[in-house]
């Protein structure tokens, strides 16, 4: 029988991911793709239907995660594509989380061409992206799932992203250790309306040895009204970032990360900021010497 998983708005249910165990729980297109890669053995499978409120969502998908590299599936008009990001070829990959909306983009090369995917999903089964983002942290080296599961519980309050990060130094983090935090508050409700060159929401960047991390409120801006109530992560492998740099404009400061000349991810901080910052830029030099 066919099956059918359009949106149905009366069960929310319908639209959490689902860890695929068996053929029957995926539309018949994916099942033949799964087939035609896989065979009767199917690595550990995401299956994503269709969201109500995001438009990377409208689409079903399917994640997979193989032992070199991550199989991304979507349904385009009745058509399954496929992307292969080979593990050593992703540059960063962001994770977020806006209430019951999280996603995760993938930035990587396919076949020598810059390519991005996201997958947006219903917070609630955050839980079956755990292996795939543990398996993503032990390729990359990236910092203990410690940090990970502090970063994921929102931060709706700032001031507890600096004692946070304090708790993590004293944790034992199998030889990876933080290196550097620079902690940039919200201040343009402090310092007046017009001011928009300064930060409009709390971040974060932390420096380990092996990644660096772009932290920072959601700021999603939902009925012209600005919703802090998510949080970002951007998690950059050292040897992708090809420099950081800084720029001052009146009374703020940029920090540019450069990922492998293919993207740019930009922080804005205050003017006051600008030695901490210098600082981590000169231990990254010193990392990549």
């Amino acid at each position: 029988m066919k099956k059918d998983y359009k949106i149905q708005s009366q069960n929310t249910m319908s639209q959490w991911p689902i860890q695929v165990k068996r053929p029957d729980q995926i539309p018949d297109s994916f099942c033949e793709r799964l087939d035609e890669k896989f065979g009767a053995q199917w690595p550990y499978s995401i299956f994503i239907p269709p969201t109500k409120w995001d438009a990377e969502g409208k689409r079903p998908k399917v994640f997979s995660m193989v032992e070199d590299g991550i199989m991304y599936f979507e349904d385009v008009k009745s058509e399954v594509k496929e992307v292969f990001y080979p593990f050593k070829n992703i540059l960063y990959v962001e994770i977020g989380r806006m209430l019951l909306s999280s996603w995760m983009t993938i930035h990587g090369m396919v076949d020598g061409q810059y390519r991005q995917s996201t997958i947006s999903y219903n917070t609630v089964r955050d839980d079956l992206f755990d292996p795939i983002i543990e398996k993503l942290g032990r390729v990359f080296l990236l910092t203990d799932p410690w940090l990970k599961i502090k970063m994921g519980s929102a931060f709706l309050i700032s001031s507890k992203w600096i004692l946070s990060f304090k708790l993590y130094e004293t944790v034992p983090s199998s030889g990876r250790k933080i290196v550097n935090i620079i902690y940039q508050p919200k201040i343009q409700e402090a310092n007046g309306k017009f001011m928009k060159a300064l930060p409009e929401h709390t971040h974060a960047v932390v420096l380990t040895g092996n990644e660096l991390i772009l932290i920072k409120e959601d700021n999603h801006k939902y009925k012209n009204v600005h919703s802090n109530y998510g949080v970002v992560k951007d998690f950059i492998p050292l040897d992708h970032i090809t420099k950081l740099t800084t720029d001052l404009l009146d009374a703020s400061l940029t920090m540019h990360v450069e990922v492998d000349e293919k993207d740019k991810l930009d922080r804005v901080f205050s003017e006051d900021q600008s030695d901490r910052i210098n600082q981590l830029i000169n231990k990254f030099k010193k990392f990549m010497h």
